[in-house]
This record gives structure tokens, C-alpha cells and sequence, in this order.
């Protein structure tokens, strides 16, 4: 037992962590040695990634569904090459955003990812990796409207597009009277502002901003400022709760985070 002690503190002296070393420096420590072990740990293991459009977390070129770019995709492609595992042909299972909660739940995918924020409702039927991202929301409108829609708070008796799947009217007062029209796609909410069929939709501020910058003829426009930034506005990847590698991919974001990866990759796109 002496001697095993011995070892370890012969150890911890050649990497300069002593007596005198702070908390931070002994977790920082462990911390590596757990993240060590985790490199090329899931070779040999297939591993199914679920994921629908919503820039600039997945980006789908309209002439090419097979390599989607975006803060999610770059970050997942960083874990395959850190962890070593293999998805099915090499690609994303690409789907709409309710067909993927449905998928993970069912058990069919292990992960889905697209900007998904860490609600108390999926926390009860999914497991979360690690937050990487702290998003706000806001309120897409038609440009012809911005001088009556300031605001959420102006939305009431109103009618708002949300995807199929999303449960939009946790964001407002039981006061409010929203009308709520459903639709498959992202893309299909936001035209459906464009052409007038809704007053507004509401989405994370870095897809608002990407949509309303990117849109050609300039009708969108975003109502006030960013709001609700709060825990159930960060933004997370799904596990299915039977995954059993959730340790494995949560030490390896950690560890992304800490060496500046992740902020590389949000930087590329937001």
C-alpha cells in the first residue's frame, strides 16, 4: 500500500501536480486522464445520428442532402474522429424535426441532433450530452408588420407557425390567445411568415438571424430583441435513453469545449 502511494505521488510530482496544487489543477488532472482513456474507445461501434435542417446547427444545400454542413455537423464529425466510431455509410440519418424525436424515442437512432434546446419536457423522455451552446430566442415577422409586432408580447390573437412536434405555447401567458398553425419543416414556418399565412414564428436567435439574412427579397425581419435566454434555451444533443456510450461522448464535448473546439465551430457559423 506504501508503495502504491509512492507511485502516485511520484506521479502527480512529474506533472507538476503537488501537494500545493489547487482544486481546479487536481480536477484538471482527472479530467485528461478520463478523456485519455476515451480516444478511439468506440472503434468498431456503429452509432446512428439523427438530424433535420435548422441552420446554422445543420445546413442542407438545396442541391445536396448528402453533406449537410453546420455547428452541429462539424461537431459531430470532431467526435468521430476523436472517438473513432462508424455511422452507417458514413451519414447522418437526415429527417424532419418530429420524425426524429419519434425515432430516438422508438429506439431506432442513438443521438439526434439540430439545434435542440434542453426543455423539462425532453428531459423526461431523453437523456442530454452536455450544453455547448446558450441561445436565445426570437420573433420572425414579415416586415410589413414591424410596426405592429414588437414583441411576443404583441403575438396575442394572433396566429404563429411551429413545427410539427414543438410545443410553442409553453412560451406564452395563459392570458394569450395564440393561434398556432403546424408545419413538417423550418423552412416551411418561416414562408408560411413570408406569405402571410401567419403573423409570426418563433425560433432560436442564431436560425432567426440565419433566415432573415439569408431570405432573398428582404420580408422578414426579427420583432425587438433576442429573449428567454435561459437553461431551457441551451442547447444540447439528444441520447436515447438505452445509449450506452452517453459517458464516452459527454467526456469528449467537455473536453472540446475546454481546448476551445466547439468555440472555433460556433465562431465558422454564428
Amino acid at each position: 500500500m506504501f508503495k502504491l502511494l509512492k507511485s502516485i505521488t511520484l506521479i502527480l510530482i512529474s506533472i507538476g501536480i503537488t501537494s500545493n496544487a489547487t482544486a481546479d489543477e487536481y480536477t484538471s488532472y482527472y479530467e485528461n486522464l478520463e478523456y485519455q482513456k476515451t480516444l478511439n474507445s468506440l472503434k468498431g461501434v456503429t452509432i446512428n445520428v439523427g438530424m433535420s435542417t435548422i441552420p446554422p446547427f445543420v445546413i442542407v444545400k438545396s442541391d445536396d442532402y448528402t453533406e449537410p454542413m453546420g455547428v452541429d455537423v462539424d461537431i459531430f464529425r470532431e467526435l468521430q474522429k476523436r472517438l473513432g466510431f462508424s455511422m452507417p455509410n458514413n451519414k447522418f440519418v437526415y429527417t424532419s424535426t418530429n420524425d426524429k424525436y419519434q425515432l430516438l424515442y422508438d429506439n431506432k437512432i442513438d443521438i439526434i441532433t439540430g439545434g435542440i434546446s434542453a426543455t423539462p419536457q425532453r428531459a423526461k423522455l431523453f437523456d442530454f450530452s452536455p450544453s455547448y451552446y446558450q441561445s436565445a430566442l426570437a420573433v420572425i415577422i414579415n416586415a410589413d408588420n414591424k410596426n405592429k409586432i414588437k414583441s411576443i408580447d404583441d403575438l396575442d390573437k394572433r396566429t404563429i407557425s411551429a413545427e410539427y412536434g414543438i410545443n410553442i405555447l409553453d412560451l406564452f401567458s395563459g392570458n394569450q390567445k395564440i393561434d398556432v398553425k403546424n408545419y413538417l419543416t423550418t423552412f416551411s414556418c418561416i414562408y408560411a411568415v413570408e406569405n402571410h399565412d401567419v403573423d409570426a414564428t418563433i425560433f432560436d436567435y442564431p436560425t432567426a438571424k440565419y433566415y432573415v439574412n439569408s431570405w432573398k427579397n428582404g420580408h422578414l425581419t426579427i420583432a425587438g430583441e433576442p429573449f428567454g435566454m435561459s437553461d431551457t434555451t441551451k442547447i444540447v444533443f439528444l441520447y436515447n435513453k438505452n445509449f450506452k456510450y452517453k459517458k464516452e461522448f459527454d467526456v469528449v464535448i467537455n473536453e472540446m469545449k475546454r481546448d476551445g473546439t466547439i468555440d472555433n465551430i460556433l465562431k465558422r457559423y454564428i
